[in-house]
């Protein structure tokens, strides 16, 4: 890694250096600066140091992204690609000369396919219970925890946390406690699925149930929008859904986001996060980190650096983004609309990064919207999520101590 050099007194040192030759033997390429300044172009995306060099014999021209996809692979694709490949392909791979590569890979299932079978993923991004699972089972050092962009009440909120809901209807009057739960009928996505199942059935088991035997049934929807239909349509009792995905669900009777007031959240509790704000969403379990991003053991460390960089300064070219998309929605003549067209990053955010562009910043911007989130910041503890795991029953010890 190279070091931020102050360019005029750089060439005050050659000055001083060169006046004396008997005293500092210079070679041509000594008194020459073209060599650095070719590997620290001000305003692009090495700015705040010099490029990577390749290392064949522990690094690899092409990297793969695994992605969690529990609502479907075709919904990852389209959440995630712009984030894990073309983000990552901009910021990350232009940082070699020549590139190298980083392509998105999808899984509904990566305990079968990227451990059991052996599928090719240096990178994963998976839901905290699955992380704290991989974690168990291969090993894999954490690089960031999303910060998530939801919706509540029509109002926008950044979260590194999130939690598993219990919804009911909100005209229901037979389940208003975890313990009315007994003999009904429960929605939910599926058995490894930690706010969506996991997180609810260890509340059951504080609560004395048995979330095998004393529901009358446990139907595994797959796909949390179909939790949450199944509630407004009664097919089942009540849903388990991670916090957040009510609010964007989407009614199909009326193509409008489902009303949420609609329903009511079971066992609700009140978390206020590291800042002192107050959790914006009413949940049934404890909170956790939201999403994790991780890296395989075996990856490079420059290249999980890296990437870890990038991620963690998505949110700074995020604000850009929306800042000049503020600007367009805001203007009122060709003459305003100008000024958001033309102007430098650092016009729209005065802490804007030196690596920020308008391209940079676009793009940013639509991989955050379509991926609801804002970035990552540096990785939470998972220690309580494996601790809640194990007290359950969900990772068990094998004969290996694993």
């Amino acid at each position: 890694m190279f070091r931020r050099l102050n360019k005029a007194a750089l060439f005050a040192a050659i000055a001083a250096i060169a006046a004396a030759p008997d005293q500092y033997p210079l070679t041509e390429r000594h008194l020459s600066t073209d060599h650095i300044l070719e590997r620290w172009p001000e305003g692009e995306l090495n700015c705040t140091q010099g490029y990577r060099e390749f290392n064949e014999h522990t690094q690899k021209k092409t990297y793969y992204v695994g992605v969690h996809a529990p609502s479907g692979v075709e919904t990852a694709y389209r959440e995630f690609n712009l984030t894990f490949e073309t983000y990552l392909n901009e910021v990350v791979g232009k940082r070699w000369n020549p590139p190298i590569e980083f392509k998105m890979t999808a899984s509904r299932d990566p305990l079968r396919d990227w451990i059991d079978r052996g599928d090719e993923v240096d990178f994963m991004y998976t839901d905290t219970g699955m992380y704290s699972c991989i974690g168990t089972e291969i090993g894999s050092q954490p690089l960031g925890t999303t910060v998530a962009r939801l919706s509540s009440h029509r109002i926008s909120y950044d979260v590194d946390l999130f939690a598993g809901t219990m919804i009911v209807l909100a005209d229901n009057k037979e389940i208003n406690s975890i313990s009315d739960l007994k003999g009904k009928v429960i929605g939910a996505q599926s058995y490894s699925d930690f706010a969506g199942a996991q997180a609810q059935f260890y509340m059951m088991i504080n609560s004395g149930l048995d979330f095998i035997s004393d529901p009358a049934q446990v139907i595994f929807t797959d796909n949390n929008d179909d939790t949450v239909q199944g509630v407004l349509d009664g097919r089942w009792d009540v849903g388990f859904v991670r916090t957040g995905h009510l609010e964007r669900t989407i009614n199909p009777a009326t193509g409008d986001f489902v009303d949420p007031k609609l329903v009511k959240v079971i066992n609700p509790r009140i978390h206020v996060t590291d800042d002192g704000r107050i959790f914006p969403f009413l949940h049934s379990t404890p909170t956790f980190p939201e999403w994790a991003l991780s890296a395989k053991e075996d990856v490079d460390p420059i290249v999980s650096e890296e990437l870890a960089q990038a991620m963690l300064s998505f949110k700074s070219h995020y604000l850009v983004g929306d800042r000049i998309h503020e600007c367009r929605d805001e203007a009122t003549t060709a003459k305003e609309l100008e000024v958001c067209d033309s102007m430098p990053p650092s016009h729209f955010h005065p802490t804007a990064r030196c690596d920020t562009t308008r391209e940079l910043a676009e793009l940013a911007y639509r991989a955050g919207m379509i991926g609801h989130h804002k970035g990552f910041r540096p990785p939470r503890s998972h220690f309580n999520v494996r601790t809640m795991q194990q007290a359950a029953g969900f990772i068990v010890e094998d004969e290996n101590g694993t």
